[in-house]
């Protein structure tokens, strides 16, 4: 019988493709993405925006002055992810080893130098209800990629009052699309376009709540979900989560002023973030959570094995296992509610009052 040789190629191609095969790394889990881009905020206003005295006073007239004080640099996202996890979608709070931290539209706007009262923003725009000059604008705009906005707030002049317009709106849009309302689309979603119009009133309106809707929105899809994306603006979650915690009743040195985006920069916010990594409080009162679980799910399992003694009987007669599965019926309890809340209102920031006065 003729035995089948290989020739020397096809060993080679096989080695060859073994290598790549060992080569090649696998792909990690990365966990949760976020958008928020500080960096590319501050590289805007320190590469263009602040050597241009006018459309500093346009962005001042705006209400977005306080943006300057960014940090040029992208956060690790462990620490958004850990303040995610530990968010609490019933009463809006923040659960940390340092106690409550309640995140409210009033603190969005002290953190972020915004306007938390006025008229709030519409969810959306329908092209029927526009005249022939906004549905112009709204068309300019529409689709319109990251790049192009970029490039709009850096070439656009400033000599006339159509040109100072278009550099507000060219601004509004690009400041949503990159640190307010991100989105993992490359281009203008719809949610943004609603702040193109009515430009003589835009600091008056209130963009801490239209801000704070969507965060809200998306922080409960994410837990709800268990989806990987957060697009929205956790970055003010996090400073809201410093200040809060860093000047408590026990701390002897005084607040600083609104807003805090202006304190947590820099030095503190390096110092902070720095104590956050060797000392990570937020994952020390994760771990307390699941240790918790994990001994009552280890009562059950024996509860189960030893049904027959009078032992775990009296256990659930003090009501120690009472206690935990009633917080556990609750805790499903609130997020089917907040399923049916979010169906009911998409795009609105109506569930979060009928979602307090279900729970009540």
């Amino acid at each position: 019988m003729a035995r089948s040789t290989k020739s020397g190629k096809d060993i080679e191609g096989k080695n060859q493709n073994k290598s790549r095969k060992q080569s090649s790394p696998k792909k990690k889990d990365q966990g949760h993405h976020f958008r928020c881009l500080p960096k590319t905020v501050a590289t805007m206003y320190n590469e263009c925006l602040r050597k241009d005295a006018e459309k500093m006073a346009l962005i001042e007239e705006l209400g977005f002055g306080a943006f300057s004080h960014l940090p040029c640099y992208n956060l690790k996202q462990h620490m958004l992810k850990e303040l995610v996890n530990i968010y609490d979608i019933h009463d809006n709070t923040i659960h940390s080893v340092h106690g409550y931290v309640e995140i409210t539209t009033d603190k969005i706007g002290k953190a972020l130098g915004l306007s938390c009262i006025g008229d709030p923003f519409d969810d959306k725009v329908s092209k029927n209800d526009l005249n022939d000059e906004d549905h112009a604008i709204f068309k300019m705009f529409q689709g319109k990629s990251q790049a192009e906005l970029t490039i709009l707030v850096k070439r656009t002049p400033v000599d006339t009052e159509a040109n100072q317009n278009l550099f507000k709106r060219a601004f509004l849009i690009f400041i949503q699309k990159v640190f307010l309302l991100p989105t993992s689309s490359p281009n203008v979603t719809p949610k943004a376009l609603p702040t193109l119009f009515g430009l003589e009133n835009t600091r008056g309106r209130n963009w801490a709540l239209h801000v704070h809707d969507f965060l809200l929105k998306e922080i409960m899809k994410a837990k709800l979900y268990n989806t990987k994306a957060v697009h929205e603006c956790c970055y003010v979650m996090m400073i809201i989560y410093f200040h809060e915690t860093h000047f408590g009743k026990n701390s002897r040195e005084p607040e600083a002023q609104p807003p805090w985006i202006q304190f947590w920069t820099g030095e503190n916010l390096l110092k902070r973030l720095h104590r956050e990594q060797n000392y990570p409080t937020v994952s020390v009162f994760r771990f307390g959570n699941r240790l918790f679980v994990f001994v009552l799910f280890t009562f059950r399992f024996l509860h189960v094995l030893i049904s027959g003694s009078g032992f775990f009987q009296n256990l659930v007669k003090t009501g120690l296992l009472r206690i935990a599965k009633d917080k556990l019926l609750k805790r499903n309890n609130d997020l089917k509610m907040g399923i049916n809340l979010m169906r009911k209102y998409p795009y609105s920031s109506k569930y979060e009052q009928e979602f307090d006065s279900e729970s009540e």
